[in-house]
């Protein structure tokens, strides 16, 4: 059970607050003498002034026991900042963290706030990793000259379904289950990175759902916010079940069957995280990304040389590597029963750019090289699919 704190609770809640930030205190060296502010070592004057000065608390209760606290404090501008979130070690791990994000999630939209934000030790990957997958996505760091680590921002954007302003819509489409940013005009700093995180949290939220950036208005190339882009929200994005992304744009030519063979930056650095496809409309990106093209090839090896070959194709590790690739599905050989010289590979990619993508690889040059020394003769079949489940 989640309730407000009244104030015969705060030495309660100062206790567990206590308790709960000693094991990162202990984890990460921090003392009274080089970081006094931790909350291991909170004294309670302060939770007292936080009370008083209206800061919403709220307890998570096992029966009459408080075992979990968080604080919420109004900022400028609709935001509220999430803060002491913690559990007592011996109740983690049952969920009350992540109910305790959910009620002061609900608690921030009844209260017609715009975003949580959320300050953390940045070195704890393990407690950013946890926030990500509650929602919430990086937006920076800052080092501060009197504690002894660096502090990580992280926010979730407590919106609608949908983001507006004069620069840019961002919105999820059930229907196609699709993520849909679309710029307006050119923006930066703010006015970029707001929607754009935006779309991150709707990509976390919407598991399995695909990206789709409508560029042909403008698109960000200020050096400071691409940056930005690359270092930090690409990464977010990375972090979801988002596994396709279509920009679409001016003057893509028809005969382009996915993007062109000269990406900018945004579609490189999208590459490597993403299959990536470039089309000309919406109903466009929505078919590229759900285009699917599937390959069989029969290879006729040199007498006796089948094994040989199979043990090469694994000592260059072809198979692995392009399995990794971000637009790859499916990649197998097979032994066909009808004969013991033939191999066969069956591979299926997300589109025919990717494929393009995997033909100017390392390891399938090294697959080249292979078939010049075993390969007798090769058939190959391709197919597109529409759908792939």
């Amino acid at each position: 059970m989640i309730r407000s704190v009244e104030e015969k609770d705060l030495m309660e809640c100062l206790a567990v607050i206590r308790d709960s930030s000693m094991t990162v205190a202990d984890e990460f060296g921090l003392t009274t003498d080089n970081c006094p502010t931790n909350g291991a070592f909170m004294p309670y004057e302060r939770l007292d002034n936080d009370y008083k000065k209206g800061n919403k608390m709220f307890a998570t209760c096992e029966g009459d026991k408080i075992v979990g606290f968080a604080q919420l404090e109004a900022k400028d501008n609709g935001s509220y900042e999430l803060a002491k979130l913690t559990v007592l070690p011996a109740y983690r791990h049952k969920g009350y963290g992540k109910q305790l994000v959910e009620f002061c999630y609900d608690m921030v939209k009844t209260l017609e706030g715009n975003k949580i934000v959320i300050g953390i030790i940045e070195e704890n990957t393990r407690l950013k990793n946890w926030y990500i997958q509650n929602g919430f996505v990086h937006t920076g760091t800052k080092l501060f000259p009197h504690l002894p680590f660096t502090v990580g921002f992280m926010e979730i954007a407590v919106a609608q379904e949908e983001f507006d302003s004069e620069y840019c819509n961002v919105k999820y489409i059930p229907e196609d289950h699709v993520v849909l940013l679309r710029w307006k005009k050119y923006c930066h700093l703010e006015d970029y990175r707001r929607p754009t995180m935006f779309a991150a949290s709707l990509l976390a939220k919407y598991e399995g759902s695909n990206f789709i950036v409508d560029a042909r208005n403008g698109f960000v190339d200020d050096k400071e916010d691409a940056e930005w882009g690359v270092s930090y929200l690409l990464p977010e994005i990375a972090g979801t079940s988002c596994r396709f992304v279509s920009f679409i744009m001016n003057d893509i030519a028809e005969k382009d069957d996915g993007m062109d063979e000269e990406m900018d930056m945004w579609t490189v650095s999208f590459g490597k995280y993403f299959a990536v496809t470039k089309a000309e409309n919406y109903g466009a990106a929505l078919l590229s990304i759900r285009k699917y093209v599937l390959v069989n090839v029969r290879y006729t090896i040199q007498t006796g040389k089948r094994e040989e070959f199979y043990r090469k194709l694994q000592e260059e590790k072809i198979t692995t590597a392009s399995r990794q690739e971000p637009g790859n599905i499916k990649y197998d050989f097979y032994y066909p029963l009808d004969s013991s010289d033939d191999m066969c590979l069956m591979e299926m990619w997300t589109n025919q750019h990717e494929l393009k993508r995997h033909a100017a690889t390392a390891h399938y040059n090294a697959l080249s090289r292979l078939k010049e020394i075993y390969v007798k003769k090769i058939k190959i079949s391709k197919y597109g699919i529409e759908e792939y489940v």
